[in-house]
């Protein structure tokens, strides 16, 4: 978004007002003078700069990056990486230091520091100065100084991109005028690249003593100030070197359009990734074969540029940059050709590697590509020269000068006399069918059918009789300011030159005074205010309201063609509108996340602010422009109420935000549990420990740690505090579930447990006696009620009878080896990141595994990405049929790096199958911290697969934008399924069954109140006479007296003869005990005035009972 000319101030490279361009633009306001120094410079009494407030990012591995590039040498389909952009939050209202001036005026300063860096690139995504602000970028002993830049630098885009700047730490100073001192700095820093290889000259002081720098290239490479270059004097001078996003080198070319307009088109390759954050080196080059070393590749630079046309197919992308460059930059705009037929011969210019301009010779007619297919030109080998990383996206020439590709990729090098393949201009012409995706708009804007087009010195582009007037931005909040440029060399030498500037709202226009831009240029600019207030001509403002259309003129006394007084115009839109806000919701809330969503009728940013108190302190945001809206909020504590409001801005800058009428929103988190249990007291049932088994009647199963059937057995139920307080005065009540079971010992007691311990029941432990006939497997179920002082809750368990012998099986085992497979889905909900956008085993990003992760991998690369790309990404398993499996074990290794200044990025795995009710369930997340390198990781899928027909896996990683990745590799499903069981069950008497006393004899029943209300009674009877293996109470209404209706039971009252009857039910009721052989069979009620079985001769069913035994066995 600006130039920086080859001249020098004292020592000290600036960028000052007169170099100032974006699209056009090539001067700051006429109140800022040219040259003018950063205002700490000349200013007493304020704060040293090694007070002032540092940011500093964290440290970059450069060993990794140098180990990771190596893997990359050879590849010319990639970026050559010098810098390692890195995500920031940095923003005035919290971070820097501010200061007070005289008149009111402010004065804020942050340092921004990433040690060790050669080389520093800032990225602004968000800079929408006000009018009055300036802003200055300098290195802290000012030996560089970029700005002033101002409002009148704001684009469309809103964004700013320095250009590289020598040295570990830079300086960003705004100066804050008084009139703006009830608002904040529209600016957000949102990237810092550290460079950690030279930038062709920039850094290699700090570099020599361990690398290369210029001269990077491979000795094959020929300078194109060599003979092979001497008819390519004029070509060359189109051919630039770009530095996208402040991290990776390609090369590209100016080119010329049938209007011979002077658009300062560039063509280069789509896998450049290049855009409003690349920057244009002219004229790095030695002066003579092999000999001299030039000035550093920001010594003529321009910085910004607007994507007008890109398409993968043939690999191209169409820029036009922010300015026109300066005549003195020497630029040449080559011509084209789209004839589909090969060239004769052809030549490349190139930045092989970041080093100085290269030129390479191919004496053979290209053929059609066998890589990349009939949208490519192939270059079966060069004769001279050859390219390398950095020279992708170079111009392909033909033997009439006229591009006819851009470089691709290939295998050559000075070591391997192999292909390259170039996108052809005569694909990239139509493209994919749209303005956007081709060519033809833009090269050829008059629609003159020609085939090709010759190029043109820029040095024509400089004298220009016919007046223009152009607009810095298409559309304007209604309390703008606008920025105008007018360029008419006729006026060259005036100091001002005045248009008129009019809206809808206010048609008659206001006068406007334009400064120039420097002395003799012919060029002048200026900005003046907007206001939706009702007009009034001569007030210094123009009056707009929503949807007008301002315009700027500017009479044109002699366009060199004969003509006089010829109006030239230019228009832009007013939008007062803030965006509306609808639909705010807070959802997927886990234990430390939650995504807040919300939509706005128009493009916005999204910006929410949360806390545990409202308003809240803290801020998340993402300054991508939508209109369905989705913030994650991590690393948030659980059972913790958060309240929320949310926040929008257009384009544009108007500003909209909804807090529930003040009310705030709010959201919950919920506990830190996988599934989550809620917050505040809670307990859950783990599961069941044996802890004896016994056949009063002897057998082979007889005390071998398995239930069998028949079987006395003795265990503990392991319960775990599950929710966020401790639990005390802690019992567990069990009730068998499986028919033919009863518990003996029903009751235990527990010690008190901390949150999230866990504890066995106390001796003596449960009781429970196994009915004969229980099948091998078959479980043994129980409900349990876990009574505490804090509450009590009701859980579940079981033991199954005997020993299962699973037989294993492998569901799926996937390495990668081929690719991801076609059965697996890749789901890509992110926006832009190029081959990096989502799941790919092609390693985009050149990542070093680590063992047993081999490449190639499955990785998603959020900093391979960019920092434009947003990304929400899933990897999902083919459909696994696990209809026989008992368990599912998953089985993968990972890295999961981890940005700690980013936006908490969440790596997560997930299952759905018909058991999860076909929505996805978490069973395993990482967010906060990186894995270990590798990481192997076993997780039990056998509650959400086992025993599905439809289970599903995903690796989803989102929350994204431009943090580090995450490699998955060797994912594996394991099952066991039913094979066979083993077990021995009790021996079965030779004799008659064990005895049921027939309740006809013995000393009689006895009960009395042991709570006065009746509801827990002490029973005591007979158990000398005869013994019987438990003992229960039957009772019924009173009224169902006369047929021994049975309403219920109290089981397992125990074999001691005596027991306390809790929980009696109200009423008036009848109650008898009966005996029970543990087994399923009851006795007799009692003998009836006949002689007969009380109540008749069936069971009551109660207590798992099926049968009742009316003889007795006992005297």
């Amino acid at each position: 978004m600006f130039i920086i000319p080859a001249s020098t101030d004292r020592g000290r490279i600036r960028a000052t007002a007169a170099m100032l361009v974006i699209v056009g633009w090539t001067a700051c306001a006429p109140a800022i003078a040219k040259g003018v120094e950063p205002v700490s410079f000349g200013s007493q009494g304020i704060v040293p700069l090694d007070r002032v407030a540092a940011w500093t990012a964290p440290k970059v591995n450069v060993d990794g990056l140098l180990a990771e590039d190596a893997l990359n040498a050879g590849r010319s389909d990639l970026p050559y990486r010098v810098g390692f952009p890195m995500p920031a939050d940095l923003e005035t209202t919290k971070s820097g230091t501010w200061e007070e001036l005289d008149c009111g005026d402010r004065l804020w300063r942050l340092r921004v520091r990433s040690d060790g860096a050669l080389w520093i690139v800032l990225g602004f995504d968000t800079f929408r100065l006000q009018d009055g602000a300036r802003l200055w970028i300098y290195e802290p002993k000012g030996s560089t100084v970029l700005g002033p830049f101002t409002t009148a630098d704001v684009r469309d885009r809103g964004d700013l991109w320095s250009v590289p700047v020598d040295g570990d730490e830079l300086v960003v100073e705004i100066f804050w005028p008084a009139k703006l001192r009830l608002e904040d700095p529209r600016i957000h820093l949102g990237t810092v690249s550290h460079g950690y290889k030279p930038f062709g000259t920039i850094g290699r002081a700090a570099w020599q003593a361990s690398a290369r720098s210029l001269g990077d290239s491979g000795p094959c490479n020929v300078d194109v100030a060599c003979p092979l270059g001497a008819d390519w004097q004029n070509e060359k001078r189109g051919v630039v070197i770009l530095l996208s996003g402040g991290s990776g080198f390609c090369t590209g070319s100016l080119i010329n359009d049938t209007a011979n307009d002077c658009r300062p088109y560039v063509l280069t390759a789509a896998h450049c990734s290049a855009g409003s954050g690349t920057a244009f080196g002219f004229n790095f080059e030695r002066q003579a074969c092999g000999a001299g070393d030039p000035g550093a590749p920001t010594t003529q630079m321009i910085s910004g540029a607007t994507v007008r046309g890109d398409d993968a197919s043939s690999d191209f992308t169409l820029l036009e940059m922010s300015a026109l460059p300066p005549a003195t930059f020497g630029f040449y705009l080559n011509g084209w050709s789209r004839d589909p037929g090969p060239a004769a011969t052809t030549w490349v210019i190139h930045h092989p590697s970041g080093d100085v301009k290269k030129i390479s010779h191919d004496a053979d007619p290209p053929t059609d590509g066998l890589q990349w297919g009939a949208t490519h030109w192939r270059i079966g080998q060069y004769e001279e020269g050859t390219t390398e990383p950095g020279s992708s996206g170079a111009p392909l020439l033909d033997q009439n000068h006229r591009i006819v590709g851009q470089l691709h990729g290939g295998t050559a090098s000075c070591s391997s006399l192999t292909y390259d393949e170039y996108g052809k201009v005569s694909a990239s012409w139509g493209g994919g069918g749209t303005a956007g995706t081709r060519l033809s708009d833009w090269l050829d804007p008059l629609g003159t059918g020609a085939i090709v087009w010759e190029g043109l010195d820029g040095a024509s582009c400089y004298f220009q009789p016919a007046g223009s007037v152009s607009l810095n931005r298409s559309r304007y909040a209604c309390m703008d300011s606008v920025g105008i440029h007018l360029r008419d060399d006729n006026l060259a030498g005036q100091p001002t030159q005045e248009v008129s500037l009019s809206s809808t709202t206010e048609p008659a226009p206001e006068t406007v005074t334009l400064g120039a831009v420097a002395e003799g240029s012919g060029e002048f600019q200026g900005t003046f205010p907007l206001a939706a207030v009702a007009a009034a001509h001569g007030d210094g403002q123009v009056s707009v309201a929503d949807g007008d259309t301002i315009t700027v003129t500017y009479v044109d006394a002699d366009d060199g063609l004969g003509h006089t007084g010829v109006p030239r115009t230019a228009t832009a839109m007013a939008d007062c509108a803030p965006p509306r806000i609808s639909e705010v919701l807070a959802t997927g809330v886990t234990e430390s996340a939650a995504t807040i969503t919300w939509r706005t009728d128009e493009a916005s940013t999204s910006v929410v602010h949360y806390g545990a108190a409202p308003p809240g302190t803290s801020t998340s945001s993402i300054v991508a422009l939508v209109a369905s809206h989705g913030v994650t909020l991590a690393g948030l504590s659980e059972c913790t109420t958060f309240y929320y409001w949310v926040e929008s801005s257009d384009g544009t800058g108007n500003q909209a935000y909804d807090d529930a009428s003040g009310a705030f929103y709010t959201f919950t988190t919920e506990r830190s549990t996988l599934p989550a249990s809620p917050c505040g007291p809670h307990a859950s049932v783990v599961g069941i420990e044996p802890v004896h088994d016994a056949c009063d009647s002897g057998g082979a199963g007889d005390a071998d740690g398995n239930w069998d059937a028949g079987e006395q057995v003795q265990f503990s139920v392991r319960i775990e505090d599950d929710g966020t307080t401790p639990l005390t005065g802690i019992t567990a009540t069990l009730v068998p579930t499986t028919p033919g079971v009863a518990v003996i010992d029903a009751v235990a007691a527990y010690p008190d447990l901390a949150a999230g311990a866990t504890a066995d029941s106390l001796a003596p432990q449960f009781t429970a006696k196994l009915r004969p006939g229980l099948g091998c497997g078959e479980a043994v179920s129980f409900d349990a009620t876990i009574r505490t002082n804090e509450g009590t809750w009701i859980g579940s368990t079981a033991e199954h009878v005997g020993r299962a012998l699973a037989a294993a099986g492998t569901a799926l085992d996937e390495s990668f080896a081929s690719g991801i497979p076609a059965t697996w889905a890749v789901d890509d909900g992110g926006s832009g990141g190029g081959a990096a956008a989502t799941w790919t085993t092609a390693n985009p990003g050149s990542r070093i595994f680590t063992a047993p992760i081999l490449a190639p991998a499955a990785v998603v690369d959020s900093a391979g990405a960019g920092p434009e790309a947003t990304q929400d990404e899933q990897l999902i398993t083919p459909v696994l049929d696990l209809s026989a499996a008992s368990s599912v074990t998953l089985e993968f290794d990972q890295y999961f790096r981890w940005y700690g200044s980013g936006q908490s990025e969440i790596g997560d795995v997930d299952v759905g199958s018909s058991l999860t009710g076909e929505t996805w369930v978490n069973v395993y997340r990482r967010q906060g911290a990186s894995t270990a390198n590798p990481d192997h990781r076993v997780l039990d899928l056998t509650a959400q697969a086992a025993g599905a027909p439809d289970a599903q896996i995903r690796f989803h990683y989102y929350q994204a934008s431009y943090e580090w990745y995450w490699e998955v590799d060797n994912v594996k499903v394991t099952t066991s399924a039913p094979g066979s069981c083993q077990t021995n069950p009790c021996a079965i008497p030779a004799g008659p069954p064990p005895p049921v006393p027939d309740g006809s004899f013995g000393l009689p029943m006895r009960a009395g109140r042991a709570e006065p209300d009746g509801t827990s009674i002490e029973l005591s009877w007979d158990v000398a006479t005869c013994v019987a293996a438990n003992y229960k109470a039957l009772y019924g209404s009173l009224a169902h007296l006369p047929t021994y209706g049975v309403d219920g039971a109290a089981c397992a009252l125990g074999t001691a003869g005596g027991a306390i009857w809790n929980g009696v039910p109200a009423g008036d009721l009848w109650f008898t005990i009966v005996a029970t052989d543990g087994s399923g069979t009851e006795g007799t009620w009692g003998v009836d005035g006949s002689g007969g079985p009380e109540g008749g001769t069936a069971p009551s069913g109660q207590c798992g009972d099926s049968a009742r035994e009316n003889l007795g066995s006992c005297p």
